[in-house]
Order: C-alpha cells, then sequence, then structure tokens
C-alpha cells in the first residue's frame, strides 16, 4: 500500500513543483512612435511555452518576438499572455503612442507664369552652406504630377530646398530672397 500511496502523491508534488510563468516583454521603440513604424517587442518571460499577443488595434500575434506596424494614430495597451506547459498563464502590458508622423510637404511653382512644376528633383540640405556646396543631402525626392514632393521622417530642424529641373534656376531665386530656398522650421507631428 505504501508503494502505491509513493506513486500517487509524486505526480501531484512534481505537477505542484512546476513554475508558473511569468510573462515580461520590452519594446525597441520606447516613448512615442510615428504611425507606420516598425515595433519590435523583445519576449523576456519565464518558464513559458506559447505567447498570446493583444497590440490592442484589433491585431495579435502567437510569435515569441513580433514585430508589428500600428497604421492609426492613438493610445494602444499591448498585451503579452505567456502559458507554461501545463496552461498557467501571467500578463504583461505597456501602453504605445501612435503618432502622426512628421511630413514636409513642398510645392514647386515656376515662379514667372505660376505653374506646378512636375518630375523636379528637389533635395534637402541642413545649411545654406551645404545647399551651396551641394553637400551633406538630407533628403531627395521628385515631385509628383502636381508639382508635389513629400517628406518624412525629417529631424526637427531647419531646411534649404534645391529644385532641379531644366529650365528653372533656383540660384538665381535664392540670390533675391533667401526665403525662396529656407524651408520653415520642421516641428515633429
Amino acid at each position: 500500500m505504501k508503494k502505491i500511496l509513493y506513486l500517487l502523491i509524486l505526480p501531484i508534488l512534481l505537477y505542484s513543483c512546476q513554475s508558473k510563468p511569468e510573462a515580461m516583454f520590452s519594446v525597441d521603440n520606447e516613448g512615442a512612435i510615428d504611425v507606420g513604424t516598425m515595433v519590435t517587442f523583445i519576449n523576456q518571460s519565464d518558464n513559458a511555452k506559447t505567447y498570446d499577443w493583444d497590440f490592442g488595434d484589433g491585431y495579435g500575434s502567437h510569435e515569441k518576438n513580433p514585430v508589428h506596424i500600428f497604421t492609426a494614430t492613438g493610445t494602444y495597451d499591448v498585451i503579452l499572455t505567456a502559458y507554461s506547459k501545463s496552461g498557467a498563464s501571467s500578463q504583461a502590458y505597456v501602453t504605445i503612442k501612435v503618432q502622426p508622423p512628421t511630413l514636409l510637404v513642398v510645392e514647386v511653382v515656376e515662379w514667372n507664369d505660376e505653374y506646378t512644376v512636375s518630375n523636379a528633383s528637389v533635395r534637402l540640405y541642413p545649411t545654406k552652406t551645404d545647399w551651396e556646396a551641394e553637400t551633406n543631402i538630407v533628403d531627395e525626392g521628385t515631385t509628383d504630377d502636381d508639382g508635389i514632393a513629400v517628406f518624412s521622417d525629417l529631424a526637427n530642424d531647419d531646411y534649404f530646398v534645391d529644385v532641379w529641373e531644366t529650365g528653372h534656376d533656383n540660384y538665381q531665386l535664392a540670390s533675391e530672397d533667401l526665403g525662396f530656398i529656407k524651408i520653415p522650421h520642421v516641428y515633429p507631428h
């Protein structure tokens, strides 16, 4: 009878000795992020075998270390539920603020006849000296059919714009008024 009792108690002890999971994770982008930014979640859970992520925006994942892109602004509570082999669970969460991206829209218009210029190369420089020497380009784009070039992910700074297109010379405009090539200060979001 003693052997049977030990055989019954041993599985109960082994089951109760299993470690419960502890959900933990970190985010590679601390603080607020821009819409469209890839966010990597680094799972640091202990004693867990499976994972259930809820990103708070209607999407989820079962990957250990998922990557997610938030497509709308707002505040999202991201919840990780970690499960042990026996089915016990633990949760951890973090709140993520998603902001609109910083955009700069440049419209290129011919000075005299005032028509928009499509297919023009538009370059941004950090200083007038860089603009003059054509060094240290921050970003470059091309105008669309409406004469618009859009830039994103710019720093909180001033920029000087250079436009390259046959028949259009912004060097003359810059000599008349620096305001023709200097972009007003770009503020994030």
